[in-house]
């Protein structure tokens, strides 16, 4: 189960007096409600909440949301105040789960030799460690930067028996330097150098192609009774981690998101870059 908030405008009462419909909006109490939605068949909550003089009465949030309250679906442009104990749900590891789905997909409709393509992966902090083996099928090398070289080196020596190719670990991104793809599923901050025109997939949209929540849509199955300015990509993140909605896990974005620009994955695919060689080098000041 989980609950999803919606706003509306409470009805003015015409009935009254000028003076009197406006001390009775300033004394009233907004309305707070609770109704069943389905998505598909998976069951979920609505809380539809009044608008109090334009503003959101977060306590009866709380109190109504229960436990809820701490991973609520909010409409987008609304941030609940730290003191209201509200939080909006954290759909950031769905995100990244879709951001390897697409490049997944990319990869697989390359029409590249493996043998010719090197993958770097940038992560700091070593939390792809888990999923690096899975990049070896489609590359000749994998070069892993990371500040954490020790997490990597179980995952190293399973590649190694399942793909007879190992993960070459350095802490220095001038290991990218014949990288024709890069990835960094945690952000590419704090990497300065890496060839020009290797294909770079940020999750952070700093310098390569990322999936940001305006990337995913679902089936109007699961959105016909979502509120409106609610998050697909949460609602999402909610069906797949919450509802256990299977398929939701597949969802591959019909494109991703350059310098603001949206790119379709054909598009993507149509400019992979020829592989590289030791020049094309780019240094970010």
């Amino acid at each position: 189960m989980f609950v999803v908030l919606n706003t509306v405008q409470a009805q003015k009462k015409s009935a009254l007096g000028g003076l009197m419909s406006k001390l009775m909006a300033i004394f009233s109490r907004a309305k707070i409600s609770v109704r069943e939605a389905r998505a598909g068949n998976i069951k979920y909550f609505i809380i539809d909440t009044e608008l109090k003089n334009g503003k959101i009465e977060w306590n009866k949030v709380y109190n109504v949301a229960g436990r809820e309250a701490s991973r609520l679906i909010i409409p987008e442009g609304i941030n609940p105040p730290r003191e209201s104990h509200v939080k909006a749900y954290d759909s950031s590891k769905f995100i990244l789960h879709v951001f390897y789905n697409t490049i997944f997909s990319i990869l697989k409709n390359m029409q590249m030799s493996p043998d010719s393509i090197v993958i770097g992966i940038y992560d700091p902090y070593a939390k792809a460690a888990e999923v690096s083996p899975s990049f070896l099928k489609y590359c000749r090398h994998l070069k892993v930067v990371t500040d954490f070289p020790d997490k990597y080196y179980e995952y190293s020596e399973k590649a190694m028996s399942e793909y007879g190719a190992g993960i070459i670990v350095s802490d220095t991104c001038y290991s990218f330097e014949n990288c024709n793809i890069i990835i960094a599923p945690f952000g590419m901050a704090g990497c300065n150098y890496y060839p020009h025109n290797a294909l770079v997939f940020d999750i952070d949209g700093i310098c390569g192609y990322s999936v940001t929540n305006e990337c995913i849509k679902l089936p109007k199955i699961y959105t016909r009774e979502l509120p409106p300015r609610v998050s697909e990509a949460a609602f999402a993140a909610a069906l797949y981690e919450r509802a256990r909605v299977k398929q939701i896990g597949n969802i591959i974005p019909k494109f991703m998101v350059i310098n603001g620009r949206k790119m379709s994955l054909y598009d993507i695919l149509a400019n992979i870059p020829q592989p590289l060689v030791k020049s094309n080098i780019k240094i970010i000041s």
